[in-house]
């Protein structure tokens, strides 16, 4: 940002992808990746300065969904609830989870309930997911339609936010079937 920052004695010379703010007293945390050069001034003789580079990693948090169908097959008018689970299974907390869990056509939300977060439009907003905990959400819809002899595929997507990562990212993807009789 090139500003000093009050009471702090750093100056941000160059973020490039990185944003990072000053805590005071030479402390920092970084809300992006990337690499950043900083510099420091002491308070009382501007003249006496350090500089440093340094990378800012991802933080590296392994998600994993799973999600299973209340019944195997449905006849127009009954009712299929879909459960979706989120599992922080590793690394530090995560904020910014959010999960796309879209229906297919010939079926219709009429209800659902999550023990973490909102679930909204299609979308899933978990808020922080702690590490080696997990959060549940369940869509109760009905059959509307779609060809008998078919399956209506439902498919939930779990992601993070910019400045993490995820080591196995296959797992992050779950879908559950329902064949229209």
């Amino acid at each position: 940002r090139g500003d000093s920052i009050p009471g702090s004695g750093v100056l941000w010379r160059s973020l490039g992808a990185a944003v990072a703010e000053s805590a005071g007293g030479g402390l920092f945390r970084a809300a992006g990746v990337g690499s950043a050069q900083v510099e420091a001034r002491a308070a009382a003789d501007t003249t006496l300065r350090a500089r440093a580079q340094f990378r800012v990693d991802p933080i590296v948090t392994d998600l994993t969904v799973t999600k299973a169908a209340s019944r195997d097959s449905a006849e127009v008018g009954d009712t299929v609830t879909f459960t979706v689970a989120v599992r922080n299974a590793s690394g530090p907390a995560a904020s910014g989870v959010t999960v796309s869990d879209s229906l297919p056509a010939g079926l219709s939300l009429v209800g659902s309930s999550a023990t973490l977060g909102a679930f909204s439009d299609g979308a899933w907003a978990l808020g922080t997911l702690q590490s080696g905990t997990s959060a549940t959400l369940q869509l109760t819809t009905v059959r509307t339609g779609g060809a008998n002899g078919t399956a209506l595929v439902n498919v939930a997507r779990a992601s993070l936010p910019a400045g993490y990562a995820d080591p196995v990212p296959a797992d992050n993807r779950a879908t559950a079937a329902v064949a229209a009789v």
